[in-house]
């Protein structure tokens, strides 16, 4: 390998979240003697794949959803989910009767999350 093709054998990544993760491994796999340090904010790692105590029962605060299933693209992780029979159901985020959200102390946010869902769907109409 020419010297202008060589890859940093020391390497630091920011964030420890999927992405992140997936990096740093991929990488590993071409340069195993390779030194990564992967920095990251939270107490936990996995980006927004965390879950967390909430009266009792323990609640997915994020990566909970597939978005795009019904787009016209193949989404790869509905692909994959669909094949490891993953249970769920179609969702439209922007009906009420189908949406709750709560902050982290449990107050209802659901009017406030819709209406900036249509704000955004506005601002961005195709």
């Amino acid at each position: 390998m020419s010297e202008e093709c060589k890859l940093p054998q020391r390497l630091i990544v920011v964030g420890a979240g999927i992405a992140g993760i997936k990096f740093a491994h991929r990488y590993l796999e071409g340069q195993p003697n390779a030194d990564i340090l992967i920095l990251e904010a939270q107490s936990c790692i996995g980006g927004r794949i965390c879950s967390s105590e909430f009266e009792g029962y323990t609640v997915e605060m994020g990566a909970n959803w597939i978005s795009g299933k019904e787009d016209s693209f193949d989404n790869p992780v509905w692909k994959m989910a669909q094949n490891v029979d993953l249970q769920g159901h179609s969702v439209d985020r922007n009906e009420e009767s189908t949406v709750l959200v709560l902050t982290e102390n449990g107050k209802d946010v659901t009017q406030e999350y819709l209406a900036s869902v249509e704000k955004f769907n506005q601002c961005h109409a195709r």
